[in-house]
């Protein structure tokens, strides 16, 4: 009888090794895979640069940039831009990408409004025009968008889903602080 116990050892350690290994050996996971939503919808106007920092009494170039999701096409664009007092007189001006002006440009204390257009209806982005303005010596320069401002699709909808306003701030030079400590841009946040 010891000359077989330690094959029935065996025998027994092997019959339970194999009724276990079902239990411990990995199995392939069943993973229910969820599929990203898709974005929502947008179309959505903007200032580029929308924050840029510069010095008092010099103009700087914005362009009014839009962006949709690709379901959407624009052909004309309503712009209502309202400034702030410490602006330049700011001038507007059209893209390669909407280049008919419909009628003139009307620019009013504190607002300015303009119709622009394209022939071809446009997708994706597109550059629907530049306004040239800039900080006065007495302070920050602020620009957003009005709610009479909309995009029309080709059937005349209005599409316009967002905008973002833009911040021209003023940069100041303190005679007395010397070069190394003088105030830097950082566009990343408005607070600073």
């Amino acid at each position: 009888m010891k000359k077989f116990l330690p094959i029935v050892v065996l025998i027994v350690l092997g019959a339970l090794y194999f009724s276990l290994r079902t239990y411990f050996t990995p199995q392939r996971a069943d993973i229910n895979l969820v599929a990203a939503p898709s974005p929502s919808p947008y179309v959505a106007l903007a200032f580029d640069p929308s924050f840029i920092t510069t010095v008092a009494n010099t103009k700087t170039k914005l362009g009014i940039t839009l962006a949709m999701s690709p379901e959407f096409s624009a052909q004309s664009a309503n712009l209502n831009i309202s400034y702030s007092s410490n602006c330049l007189s700011p001038v507007l001006t059209t893209s390669t990408d909407f280049p008919i002006l419909v009628g003139p440009v009307g620019v009013g204390s504190g607002t300015i409004r303009a119709k622009v257009m394209t022939r071809t209806p446009v997708r994706d982005s597109a550059v629907l025009a530049y306004l040239t303005t800039g900080p006065k010596a007495g302070g920050d320069c602020s620009l957003s968008f009005g709610n009479q401002t909309t995009i029309l699709a080709p059937n005349n909808n209005n599409i316009l889903t967002s905008t973002i306003p833009a911040m021209l701030k003023l940069k100041t030079v303190d005679p007395n602080l010397p070069v190394f400590k003088q105030p830097v841009s950082h566009p990343d946040t408005l607070i600073r």
